[in-house]
């Protein structure tokens, strides 16, 4: 059974922090209650052979409850990005007057620790900003993935202090 699991408070700004790890994406609940209007949403998922149905299902759930930035990481993470933008662009053509941006990046080639800095310290868009006071990391059928997502969520500091001193981040030299 999964369950939604409170690691702390860091990032920038300073946000609730949490792990939901799955056994399956059809586990993820309708109505998650998180502190925050809004959240930045950690998906680490191996999709590969995952429908595009499947994909747009958890996406929406996630949408609706408040995702305002994805950071995606995993493989055919690119098309899970991909497949949530095609959602926002319905999003914005429903309600042209809305024009904040549903944020997305996807982490494919990077070790995981990338795209969980990217979630603590990027910024979604302007209108979300004020509240969007979590941080919900999402580990689908990865025990290891949760394990490390969680030991980083735990010591933020140190993942941003490990960022910044490691030359070899995002493939450069």
């Amino acid at each position: 059974m999964s369950a939604l699991e409170r690691i702390g408070i860091g990032g920038f700004p300073d946000r609730d922090l949490f792990l939901f790890e799955l056994e399956r994406v059809g586990e993820f609940p309708d109505d998650l209650k998180l502190p925050s209007r809004f959240f930045v949403c950690l998906l680490a998922w191996d999709a590969k052979g995952v429908s595009a149905e499947e994909i747009r299902l958890l996406s929406k759930k996630l949408i609706v409850q408040g995702a305002a930035y994805f950071s995606i990481w995993g493989s055919d993470c690119e098309r899970v990005h991909d497949l949530i933008d095609e959602l926002e662009a319905m999003r914005e053509e429903s309600n042209p007057e809305d024009e904040s941006v549903i944020m997305t990046t996807w982490h494919e080639d990077e070790p995981l620790s990338n795209a969980i800095w990217d979630a603590l310290y990027c910024l979604p868009d302007e209108p979300y900003m004020e509240e969007c006071r979590s941080v919900l990391a999402i580990a689908v059928d990865a025990p290891d993935w949760a394990a490390e997502i969680r030991s980083a969520l735990s010591d933020p500091k140190q993942l941003s202090y490990e960022a910044v001193a490691s030359p070899k981040k995002n493939g450069s030299v």
